[in-house]
């Protein structure tokens, strides 16, 4: 199961080890012979919140290789509640870049200023820390 910005079923690539940190849903030219296919259910935060009854997250990590925004996109309720103070995002740039996602990157910090969240930080060149 992941979290995207539509309920759908898409295919991952995974690596040829568990911690090699190369799966990714975007990039699928990358596919290697060691690589393995898996489809993965993917699914609104939103919804999930809401169906599940599940409490508002005060903090919330991200690394998804990429797929960044479509996980904030679909959260994008979630992170808008005062109980959401935190959000430390791994920008995947030279994924976003392979994908023809230039314009993620502005996105994603748009997206956070919309929600409420007025102290960012980049931690390192890839680690954004936002703060409400």
């Amino acid at each position: 199961m992941g979290l995207g910005d539509k309920n759908e079923k898409v295919v991952l690539i995974k690596g040829s080890h568990f911690s090699d940190g190369n799966h990714s849903l975007l990039v699928q030219q990358k596919i290697k012979s060691e690589s393995v296919k898996e489809t993965v259910e993917i699914f609104l935060g939103d919804n999930l919140v809401i169906d599940r009854n599940y409490p508002i997250p005060n903090i919330i990590k991200i690394d998804v290789e990429g797929f960044e925004l479509n996980v904030l996109k679909g959260i994008k309720n979630i992170i808008k509640e005062s109980a959401c103070k935190c959000i430390i995002c791994e920008v995947h740039f030279s994924v976003l870049e392979a994908a023809k996602q230039h314009n993620a990157p502005h996105e994603i910090v748009s997206l956070l200023n919309e929600s409420g969240f007025a102290k960012l930080s980049w931690l390192d060149h890839s680690h954004l820390l936002a703060l409400k």
